[in-house]
């Protein structure tokens, strides 16, 4: 009867709307018993998003290396690394954004071959995390030579937009590469040198010091990585503000110029001729490292020695001659012109040594 064809309506026995009635439709929209937005409704889906987010915080094909205790920098490791420690499960329950601030600037340092990025999951790797003292989490912090420096109040980086992100991170990555900079000597004038190589070679495993001459004031990040990544192999030594003196005395002409220095003598010197790039820069002085390249510089230093230099013509003949000519003609000799500025102080210099090798010829002695 009418009553209860109005019984089925409100969803009563019979049906009404089908399968239990518009009461248990709405159920099933609400994500209860029987699906509605299927597998168990919106509240699980979002659950599973949450899950997918944290399992795949970094992905393999991040710039950001995900590590774990069989692959974590220590004391011998040859890179410094900025690294994030985090809980997957608690990054899940965080607005997303902090990631990809880490993931730009893992970009940006992969290109300049400085720094590299890494990752540590404390929910994957708990063993790691409590041998490390991670229980604040998310904590930054910097590892260079296996000595690690906390990035402070890193936790309150999720407040924080991304640019203002991405300047406090790279600031801290900035200050491990600073804090190498007693790794690199800084060679001011031509009297310290002697001293500066002998240094520089006998605190080398490979008697070997880089030398870059550059027209800055202040070391290059490239700079500072690479003598965190050889030390105790390589010494690296730096002549800043275009060093007129330290220049001449080893021809540089451009700037930055990058040589080789072998067993203390600048005689034996091998030039660099690739990119100015921390993987280029690394690849060229990995090869000194058996000594063939020494070697051979070595080998053709002496040849040059028994190999008779270009005379010193007169005086007249000298001030004929061009700037690069007299140039030339000193760094054949060994010689610098410390403090000359003017082609007439070159001609004079010139004079001055052809006078002395007279005087050591007469005498029976080489100059």
């Amino acid at each position: 009867g009418f009553g209860q064809q109005r019984q089925q309506q409100r969803g009563g026995p019979g049906g009404g709307f089908g399968g239990g009635g518009f009461g248990q439709q709405r159920q099933q929209q609400r994500g209860g018993p029987g699906g509605g937005f299927g597998g168990g409704g919106f509240g699980q889906q979002r659950q599973q998003q949450q899950q997918q987010r944290a399992a795949e915080l970094y992905s393999r094909s991040s710039p950001v290396t995900r590590l774990g205790g069989p692959k974590f920098p220590d004391a011998k490791s040859k890179h410094i690394w900025l690294i994030h420690w985090y809980s997957s499960s608690k990054e899940a329950q965080r607005p997303s954004g902090l990631e990809e601030s880490v993931e730009k600037l893992a970009s940006k340092l992969k290109d300049q071959g400085t720094v590299k990025v890494g990752a540590v999951d404390c929910d994957r790797e708990k063993q790691l995390c409590n041998s490390k003292q991670q229980q604040q989490l998310p904590n930054f912090e910097t590892v260079a030579a296996g000595e690690a420096v906390p990035l402070f109040n890193s936790a309150t980086l999720h407040s924080k937009g991304l640019n203002e992100q991405l300047k406090i991170l790279h600031t801290h990555a900035t200050e491990a590469l600073q804090a190498q900079q007693h790794r690199v000597y800084n060679l001011r004038r031509e009297a310290a040198l002697p001293e500066v190589m002998g240094q520089a070679n006998s605190a080398a495993k490979w008697r070997v010091g880089v030398f870059v001459f550059t027209d800055k004031f202040e070391s290059s990040s490239v700079l500072l990585a690479l003598s965190h990544m050889f030390r105790g192999d390589v010494s690296f030594v730096e002549v800043r503000g275009a060093n007129l003196a330290l220049g001449q005395r080893f021809n540089v002409k451009s700037y930055p110029t990058v040589l080789a220095v072998c067993g203390g003598s600048d005689k034996a010197t091998v030039p660099y001729e690739g990119a100015i790039s921390a993987s280029s820069l690394g690849k060229w002085v990995s090869l000194f490292e058996d000594g063939t390249a020494c070697k051979a510089a070595k080998a053709k230093a002496k040849e040059a020695k028994r190999t008779p230099k270009t005379p010193i013509p007169d005086n007249e003949a000298l001030s004929k001659m061009r700037l690069a000519q007299l140039r030339s003609l000193l760094s054949e000799w060994g010689e610098a012109c410390t403090g000359c500025l003017e082609k007439s102080d070159f001609v004079a210099k010139a004079a001055e040594l052809r006078v002395a090798k007279k005087k050591s010829s007469m005498f029976g002695f080489e100059l």
